[in-house]
């Protein structure tokens, strides 16, 4: 009897590893896939990530610094319609910046699925403004083509009064450089109504 229960218990470590080591390959093998992806479908995995407790460790494992542009629009668009407040602010913060200020840093400009990348993201404005525009705004390296950047894609997309207001009383009360001014007259320019505080 002591054998036998050995032996399940055995076998029940083996499947536990078995499909730990399939997991991993299938996860290896979708981040080479959006590393060269371009166009057509995208695989199934991505579609039920945002269902998963453990979403943000399956993202890394995906390896998102190395997917090409066109993955990056393709799963921004897929997430802003799927993640929850929280997990979309860190996928901005943690993803989507990053990447906009490594081809800043690279090139001096950005790709356009980058650029659709981030219009897609103003869909989510407070998420937007909160965890890649503020973060971005607020470091020390940033420079004034990232502010040239953001602000042509606030200038293109539209967003709610409260949040604009709420991102102009936030900029004003910051202290004042080149790329904040930048953003405060395309702000400005797009004509919202404004409360007498701002």
């Amino acid at each position: 009897l002591n054998s036998r229960m050995k032996n399940k218990t055995r076998n029940l470590i083996d499947i536990k590893f078995y499909s730990k080591t399939k997991i991993l390959k299938i996860l290896e093998r979708t981040s080479l896939l959006l590393k060269i992806y371009r166009s057509g479908k995208v695989p199934k995995l991505l579609k039920s990530l945002p269902m998963l407790k453990n979403f943000e460790e399956i993202l890394w494992l995906l390896r998102p610094d190395s997917w090409s542009p066109q993955a990056l629009y393709i799963i921004t668009r897929l997430f802003v319609s799927r993640l929850d407040n929280l997990q979309m602010g860190r996928f901005l913060s943690q993803i989507l910046a990053p990447r906009l200020q490594e081809a800043v840093f690279r090139s001096k400009k950005i790709s356009s699925h980058l650029f659709l990348s981030l219009k897609v993201s103003t869909n989510r404005s407070k998420n937007f403004f909160s965890s890649l525009l503020f973060p971005i705004l607020r470091g020390q390296s940033c420079t004034l083509k990232e502010a040239i950047i953001l602000g042509s894609i606030i200038n293109r997309a539209s967003f709610l009064q409260e949040n604009v207001i709420w991102s102009l009383i936030n900029l004003l009360d910051d202290p004042c450089t080149p790329p904040k001014l930048i953003l405060i007259r395309i702000f400005l320019s797009k004509n919202y109504t404004l409360p007498y505080r701002v």
